[in-house]
């Protein structure tokens, strides 16, 4: 992660059948693609709004686009599917680009994550949440620099930046997601099984240890639809995508072995 960049809309390929498909039992190559670009999606869109303060292009995208509308699991998870309600609402308010509204959402960003007053804010780094004296570069600080620096990424600030920020977190969940799904478009299975079982541990090990209890703190500090909405997002995602990577990795070996099978049969 040499930058942090918000991918723009052309950069995500969003399609707008994404969401039915990625509903449905993993069938068929296609479907396997648009679940896979579903979730780099998915991660692109929470790393963005966890990582700074919403900018008006930022929102606009999502008002232009209804981008929040590609989500998988809004039917299968209450607690995303009130995320989206809330932030669609949120979104559909006719003054949310004026400059007052962005200014509004760039506080109650700061109250929640810099905190005003003798109110305390919620730590966007993951060894705050999970050591003892909540401290920065910790133990869990450096598990995550090696998780990144296995598939060759390292945060642009490197030892001025935390590698543990909620918003790297989902950024290199959306790396990963966008890489295995470019070894998915050549049918290079083995690659997209190893890439999807490294998520998955990076999800047990670390983003379900400490970021569906961040979110959810998120959600009681926030004093806007929009933030509200997105704590709920995140939780919800986080913990219908661990099911969805198992899943995803349950459907490629089938392929696999589907695939071996059919060379084993073929005459000599």
């Amino acid at each position: 992660m040499v930058e942090y960049p918000w991918n723009h809309v052309e950069e995500m390929e969003v399609r707008q059948s994404m969401a039915a498909s990625a509903k449905k039992r993993l069938v068929g190559k296609e479907s396997l693609l648009d679940i896979m670009a579903a979730r780099a999606f998915a991660y692109s869109f929470l790393s963005r709004a966890f990582f700074e303060e919403p900018s008006k292009e930022f929102l606009t995208l999502l008002v232009e686009q209804e981008l929040i509308d590609s989500f998988v699991g809004l039917e299968e998870s209450a607690l995303l599917k009130a995320g989206h309600d809330s932030l669609s609402f949120a979104l559909r308010d006719p003054d949310i680009l004026t400059d007052e509204s962005v200014e509004d959402l760039a506080a109650d960003y700061n109250r929640i994550f810099i905190g005003l007053g003798k109110k305390k804010s919620v730590s966007v780094y993951e060894s705050v949440h999970r050591s003892t004296d909540r401290l920065v570069f910790q133990k869990d600080t450096m598990a995550v620099r090696a998780a990144y620096a296995k598939h060759d990424l390292k945060v642009e600030r490197f030892q001025q930046e935390p590698d543990d920020h909620i918003g790297l977190e989902l950024l290199f969940m959306q790396k990963l997601s966008e890489k295995c799904l470019k070894e998915m478009r050549g049918n290079r299975y083995h690659k997209a099984r190893r890439i999807l079982k490294d998520q998955l541990a990076f999800l047990d090990d670390h983003i379900l240890k400490w970021v569906p209890k961040m979110a959810g703190k998120v959600v009681d500090n926030s004093q806007t639809n929009f933030f509200q909405g997105a704590g709920k997002m995140l939780g919800g995602h986080v913990k219908f995508d661990r099911e969805m990577v198992d899943n995803l990795i349950d459907e490629i070996t089938a392929r696999i072995k589907q695939h071996k099978d059919k060379n084993e049969m073929r005459p000599a």
